[in-house]
Order: C-alpha cells, then structure tokens, then sequence
C-alpha cells in the first residue's frame, strides 16, 4: 500500500513499479485508476521515467463486447466508473450463476491479464473502494458499491497477481481499508477473523486504533506514507464582509425556506404522511439535504466577488490563480434548458441558486396521500396510496398548497452561481475549467462582435486542451471542481511553461475532508519551481436570521 501524499509522486512510484516487472518479464499488467482522461497523466508520468508511453493501453477505446489478443502486451488503463460497466443485454443466469457477467469490463480485463498470471495490478485512487461492505446507519443499511465489488472481484480472480494499492488518504478511516483484501489485516494468522470482526474492532478503538494499524502496516513493509514538507508553503485568509444589500438577500432566503417548512408540515398533515415515519422522514431530510445545499451555493456566490477582486490583483501581480470548488451548477443548469421553450432568450435563463429552492418544491414537496393499513400482527401502518396502475394518488388540497408556494418563491431575487460570476468577469478566455460539465451557458461574441449568451458545450478534449492553456501559460486562471481535481498537475511544474507563483484559493470546501486535501495537493506537488499561496475564503453570517430554530 503506498499511502504517500499528495504530490509525492506516486503516479512514477506507479511507473517505476511497472517498469521493474517489465523488466523481468511480466508483460502485461492492469493500471485502474480515478477515471479514464488520467491516462495522459500516466503517460506523462511513464516517460517521466525514461520508458515507453505507448505501452500504456486505454481500456475504455475497445467495445465492451471484444475480445482483446491474449498476446498483447503492455498495461491496460481503465478507470473505476469503467471497470464495473456490463453489457447488460448479455448477462444471462447461466453466466450470474458461474460467478461470470458476460461481455463485461471486468471479464475483458480477466480473460486478457490470465488467471494465473502474476503480473501488476494497480489500484491507484485506491479510496473510491472505500464503501466496500455493508453498513449500518441511522437510516437503514447501505450496501457496498458497485466501484468496490468490482475491484474485489478483480483481485479474487486474479489470485497470483501482485496488487498494489495507490491513495493519499488511504488510512483515514477504517473502512477505507475494506477492500484491501491482500495486506493480510484479517484472517488466518491474524486476530480478526474476517473483515467485518477487523473493521468493528479497529472502529470500537477510535483513530488511536487507526494509527497502531497504520504503524503496524509499516512495521511489516505493506505500507508506505510519506509527505511533502510544507515549511514554504503560505497561508491567509481572505474574508468577505456580507454587504447590506447581501445581508438583506440572505434573509429573504431564509424566510422563504421558514415558508417551505411550514408549508411541508402542513401538507404532512393534509397527507397523513405526518402519521407514516417513514413519510414524514423521507420528507424532511430531503428538506434539510436540500436546505444546505442551497445556503452552501449561496454563501459561495456572495463571497465570490471579494475572489473577483483579489484575483485582479494577483493577475497584476503576475501569479498563476487556482480555485478550488465543489458544486459546478450542471444539474440546474441541464433543468433550466430544458424547461426553455422555443422562442426563449437564453438572457433570460435563470441559473440562480433560487432554481435549487424552485426544483425542490416542484419535485419533492409531499403531495402524495397516505393511508392505514393493517400488518398480519394487527399494527397500523400508513403507507402511501396508489391507484389501479400503482402511482401514487396525490391529495388535491396539497397540490394546491405545492403551487401557491411556487407562485410566492417566483418573486425572491436570485444571484449569480460562482461560475457564473467568475466566467462572466474574466471570460472564458482567460479561465480554464477542469470540470465535469457537459455544457455551460457562457458569453461569447456574435457576428456583428455583441456580446451574447450561447450553449457551449464541454468534451473530455476540451478539458484537456484547457488544462494544457493553463500549463503552457496561456490562461491566467483554472477553476477545478473534484471531477478535474485527482491525479492532476497544476503547480509550478519545472517542466512547463507556467512557473508562476500559484495562488490556491479554497472557494467551496465541501462537506469532505479528505476530498479537499486532496484538492489542496494539485497545486503543491514535487518538481516545482516554487510553493503555492492557499488562500482560504470565508464569511461571516452570525447574526442574520435563521430559518433553524437553535
């Protein structure tokens, strides 16, 4: 397990451990990874070492139903989202029943590599395994992702291989280490009988249990975590000071989503939903989920335009400019097009976060009639009412209740989403977007040199092209969300054009750690010219209304 962090350079530790079984004759070895564009950067980080980048073979341009030559070599590049995809027009029960999906991804890969081959099998981003069992919650207990099951399988049938796993934030948690079946933690030899008595125990002892596993896996040579220094690394906080008109927006949001809880509680009762638990909890924590979501892209929105003018200044100071995001706004954006008819100006789009209020209400407020049943041990349960064709039947009078909410929110005022604000400021030719939007609603010139809104839309080609700009200096600014933030190179890099100082601002953290640090090493890698600046981006709102009663 090679747990160093971020910017280390495990892409090469990759390459080199490639290279090294190569070398000695095993010449075919499977490479899985984030997704299928990191391919490039296995590429570059294969000829980083002085071997053969043609080697490095991409899963993802084959037909899933085609055989690959048993006497080709080289290394097979797929990505995880990739490695679980079936045919699923083929999958016969015969096939379920041998334990074998036909005309699958996995199959493919297994039929190729030998099951009794000892070559390489990498699994670099190893934590997109994570969720590799079931787990008990508060709300009931999730199943294992089809992610983890596929790379579980991947090592159960390729018994003889010699697997490394690759992840900066590896040993965070113990569930992250579920999918880990060949670091012998659980099992015969060991105190713990299967996986699941290993992870209840370690969990029972906190991170400090944690920790001895990590130390013990060191002690044994299966784990490696090392780490860039940061003595060069700065520093600062960037604060945005709400402005009254800011302070005023964000109370009419707040009472506008007091006006959405009250409404739901009502409708609750009109339902009966509020007698059903499930219901009436289903109900709310779409509310709450939604709710936070909401006041997340806004509190980014507002503090965006003190990024604006920061970013001014950093341009004329020189600096290469980084911003580090979560939510891109694709689904509301894909909403809003849709819901166009023809004839619509696209000046009139409205990207708002007020669509999420909007969307939410039109989509989850709870219309639909409850009623008592009987079980077999004489409770009463309410379950939802359906007619002949098994839709739920909805109650008028909450309907009703649903539509006057949606006429009273259509008069809150809307601001723009951070892309927006960010691409509408500086443009597109100044901005480059590693993202995973498929299209965005941008300014660009007309025939006659008008500015005008126009539907751009975003390939895998683009990106890259993008991310190049960048690189090569062409682009002053890139703006990364987590579909474009791992495994990717935005620092100084001694190698490229772009050796300015990076200013790394954190303008949307998310709601996962690990995730952001991850974030945080694009920018501060090995074989850099000079550290990156973090700026971290803040706001205030103690004091403004709340629509949470504590």
């Amino acid at each position: 397990f090679i747990g160093d962090g971020t910017g280390v350079g495990k892409g090469r530790e990759i390459a080199g451990i490639l290279l090294d079984n190569w070398r000695q004759g095993r010449k075919r070895a499977i490479w899985v990874s984030q997704n299928s564009p990191l391919i490039e950067d296995a590429k570059r980080d294969v000829r980083g070492i002085g071997w053969n980048d043609s080697l490095i073979l991409d899963l993802s341009k084959l037909k899933i139903a085609s055989e690959i030559p048993k006497d080709r070599q080289g290394v097979y590049f797929v990505g995880y989202s990739l490695l679980k995809m079936e045919d699923k027009r083929s999958v016969t029960e015969a096939a379920k029943a041998e334990g074998k999906i036909a005309n699958s991804r996995l199959t493919q890969l297994i039929d190729w590599f030998g099951r009794d081959y000892d070559g390489v099998v990498v699994f670099d981003e190893a934590h997109n395994m994570g969720n590799a069992i079931a787990v008990r919650g508060r709300r009931g207990t999730s199943k294992p992702s089809a992610t983890a099951i596929a790379g579980i399988n991947l090592q159960r049938l390729l018994p003889k291989s010699r697997v490394v796993y690759v992840s900066a934030t590896g040993a965070t948690e113990v569930m992250n280490l579920s999918y880990a079946d060949r670091l012998g933690l659980w099992g015969e030899g060991t105190p713990f009988a299967n996986k699941r008595e290993f992870i209840d125990q370690i969990s029972s002892g906190g991170i400090a249990a944690m920790e001895l596993v990590a130390r013990d896996m060191k002690a044994m040579g299966n784990y490696l975590a090392r780490s860039l220094s940061f003595d060069d690394v700065k520093y600062e906080p960037l604060h945005h000071n709400l402005t009254p008109q800011q302070r005023e927006i964000y109370d009419e949001f707040a009472g506008a989503w007091q006006i959405v809880l009250s409404n739901i509680n009502a409708a609750l009762e009109l339902t009966d939903g509020a007698k059903s638990g499930k219901g009436k909890s289903s109900a709310l924590a779409q509310f709450w989920g939604s709710s936070q979501r909401f006041f997340n892209q806004v509190i980014t929105s507002m503090q965006t335009p003190a990024v604006v003018n920061s970013i001014e200044k950093d341009l004329e100071a020189g600096h290469a400019v980084v911003l580090q995001i979560v939510n891109t706004n694709e689904a509301a954006t894909g909403r809003a097009l849709a819901r166009m008819e023809e004839g619509d100006e696209l000046e009139d789009l409205d990207l708002t976060p007020k669509e999420q209020i909007m969307d939410y209400v039109k989509h989850s407020f709870p219309v639909a009639q409850y009623e008592p049943v009987e079980d077999e041990e004489g409770n009463i349960k309410y379950v939802v009412v359906t007619d002949s064709a098994g839709n739920p039947v909805e109650n008028a009078e909450a309907v009703a209740l649903r539509e006057e909410l949606l006429n009273r929110l259509g008069s809150v005022r809307g601001i723009d989403g951070p892309m927006e604000i960010l691409l509408n400021h500086f443009g597109t030719d100044k901005i480059a977007e590693i993202t995973g939007r498929t299209r965005r609603v941008v300014y660009a010139k007309d025939e006659n040199g008008k500015q005008v809104k126009v539907i751009e839309h975003r390939s895998k080609a683009k990106t890259m092209a993008d991310a190049d700009a960048f690189m090569n200096d062409k682009k002053p600014i890139l703006i990364f969300s987590y579909a474009g933030g791992t495994g990717r190179s935005y620092h100084a890099d001694l190698v490229v054009k772009n050796q300015r100082l990076r200013r790394h601002y954190l303008l949307q953290a998310g709601w996962r750690a690990d995730r952001a640090i991850q974030g945080f090493g694009r920018t501060h890698r090995s074989s850099q010219k000079q550290a990156p600046e973090y700026v971290l981006v803040t706001t205030d709102i103690i004091g403004q209304k709340r629509f949470i009663s504590s």
